[in-house]
């Protein structure tokens, strides 16, 4: 296998970048209440690259893309939660 292929290709098991694809999402929903642009440009270059990787690879993006969105909602969610409870 290429060394130039990203780690998470080279690597077996998937268990492990498809909790950091959600985490990476609940990051940027929770990084959204205080900074919209940066967490809406980290999701969309995420985004980007799974579009560009499944276009010169031919994997599955597609996957880690709806992984990456569901943590999104769910960090969105957190922050709408502790909103709604006075927390923040």
């Amino acid at each position: 296998m290429s060394k130039w292929l990203p780690l998470h290709h080279r690597i077996k098991s998937k268990k492990w970048t498809s909790a950091a694809h959600i985490a990476a999402g609940v990051f940027c929903g929770i990084l959204y209440h205080w900074y919209p642009g940066l967490a809406v440009s980290l999701f969309a270059g995420f985004a980007w690259f799974e579009w560009w990787e499944a276009k010169i690879i031919k994997d599955q993006g597609h996957r880690d893309f709806w992984e990456g969105l569901l943590g999104y909602f769910v960090g969105g969610a957190i922050i709408l939660i502790l909103k709604i409870a006075g927390v923040i």
